[in-house]
């Protein structure tokens, strides 16, 4: 995770009349806003604007406030008008470009942004760049940007981290590594360093290593409030009392759930006690039935003596790429209507979207569609959520959304299925659970949990990971996903 730094927020304003005197009418203002008070700053560039709403040097004083003020649904439009009207200025234009980012439209901002770095060579308008840029999926284009935030700012641990996380992103393992022992030597307990570091040692298959930085995440603000302490001793993987139970602990997203399920028996197992899940609903009656799952609930389930997050157990039983990964498949899918037979036709379920964030993995589904057209492919659309719409017209795709109620639903669709091709997201934890063949889209500067390189993954035996080699371009993956569905190739299963 790249971090904005503090020197970021606007602290001095000098605006000056055309003949080089001082706003006199801004003066309160920007006083104000020197001074840190931004609430009265923005009360004051009001008050001039309430006599010319279209004054930009009003408008930028008072969206620096805004922005400052975490008011940025009111910041932007401030700056977005300074800013057509004071295109040539790099503050304002750093300015404007800053509060699109924080209000979640980076590539909005990105022009902005870009434009205050070639105009003013300041070293702040080059970390919120990088840091734009790898929000934006391009750490390519951020990396020279935050090397040289590092290396002019030798001595700031986040300067540091940030180029550790850009460089994880670029699957530069050693190097990621070099820059995390730069940030952790000026600051040891900086977390997005550790967490980098962690993320660094799994992508190059140092697992054992790896398994005790990644528990840094619980110093994440994030996880601690969304995961709130529940007063129960940590599981290390000792015996428990008879009697009690073992809390299983849920935690980020759908997939890593369905993925890291498999652990459970082996944790109850170890720890002799029933094993209970804690998982959202759209989970339950999937991972209900998998091996060694006692029960499975919302939220914090009764009678337990120790908890042990979902992810950790891997570290628990010091997990390495050769390790021991369970039995496949170790999901299993209720019964379900049968779908329509397509005699002579592979069933290829297809899942081109990611969960909406700003650093997505989704694909255009049209681009799916031009891959697999002409193949005598039927191809049914497992897309559950709001893009389900977005089936590409005219690909015959027949749309299952109206049968998914729950990942369960989800599984007894995919287990009818020849393959699925999916991006990284929660359906393709399901195939691979199900040993279902499953063609894994993958962006470049993928997730970890796939390392480096290979085709194959020790999660899945049943999956095949295709990968961008140049990012942003869909063009060998799918030439690639192609090939295997073609006629004539092994690659799927039978139909």
């Amino acid at each position: 995770m790249v971090r904005l730094g503090a020197a970021l927020r606007p602290r001095s304003v000098a605006l000056r009349t055309g003949d080089g005197g001082v706003r006199k009418d801004l003066i309160l203002a920007i006083g104000y806003l020197e001074a840190g008070l931004d609430a009265a700053a923005a009360e004051a560039a009001g008050a001039v604007l309430a006599a010319d709403p279209g004054d930009a040097d009003a408008l930028f004083v008072r969206g620096c406030a805004l922005e400052r003020l975490d008011r940025l649904a009111e910041a932007v439009p401030d700056l977005e008008a300074a800013a057509a009207a004071r295109p040539g200025d790099a503050a304002v234009r750093h300015a404007c470009g800053l509060a699109l980012y924080r209000h979640g439209r980076a590539a909005d901002a990105l022009a902005h942004l870009e434009a205050a770095a070639r105009a003013d060579a300041r070293v702040d308008f080059a970390e919120t760049l990088g840091t734009c840029l790898m929000t934006l999926l391009r750490p390519d284009d951020a990396e020279p940007h935050l090397r040289r935030v590092a290396e002019e700012r030798a001595g700031n641990a986040t300067a540091w981290a940030n180029l550790a996380a850009c460089l994880v992103d670029l699957n530069r393992c050693e190097e990621a590594r070099d820059a995390c022992a730069r940030a952790l030597a000026l600051a040891p307990d900086d977390v997005e360093a550790h967490m980098s570091r962690a993320f660094a040692d799994l992508l190059a298959g140092d697992w054992r290593a790896a398994w005790p930085e990644y528990e840094w995440r619980w110093k994440r603000k994030a996880f601690v409030e969304a995961y709130p302490a529940s007063g129960l001793p940590r599981w290390r993987g000792e015996p428990l009392p008879a009697g009690g139970r073992l809390w299983v602990r849920g935690e980020q997203g759908l997939g890593d759930h369905i993925q890291f399920a498999r652990f459970v028996g082996r944790a109850a197992a170890a720890a002799g006690v029933p094993a209970v899940v804690s998982a959202p609903p759209v989970l339950h009656r999937l991972l209900g039935a998998v091996d060694g799952v006692a029960e499975v609930f919302a939220s914090a389930p009764p009678g337990c003596v120790a908890e042990i997050p979902m992810m950790s157990l891997p570290g628990v039983f010091a997990l390495a790429p050769d390790g021991d990964f369970g039995r496949f498949p170790y999901l299993s899918a209720p019964a379900a209507p049968r779908l329509p037979e397509a005699p002579g036709r592979l069933r290829i379920g297809v899942v081109w979207g990611d969960k909406p964030k700003p650093r997505s993995r989704s694909i255009d589904p049209g681009l799916i569609a031009a891959a697999l057209d002409g193949l005598g492919l039927a191809v049914y659309s497992l897309q559950a959520d709001s893009r389900a719409c977005d089936i590409p017209p005219g690909s015959g795709w027949i749309d299952l959304a109206p049968l998914i109620r729950d990942f369960a639903d989800t599984a007894a669709l995919i287990a009818q299925m020849d393959a699925v091709v999916s991006v990284d997201t929660a359906a393709l934890h399901v195939a691979g659970g199900l040993g279902v063949p499953v063609y894994v889209l993958l962006v470049k500067g993928a997730d970890w949990r796939w390392m480096r390189d290979r085709p194959d993954t020790p999660w899945y035996p049943s999956a095949r990971l295709l990968r961008q080699e140049t990012a942003r371009d869909w063009s060998v993956p799918l030439a690639r996903l192609r090939a295997a569905l073609s006629p004539g190739s092994s690659a799927a299963r039978a139909g």
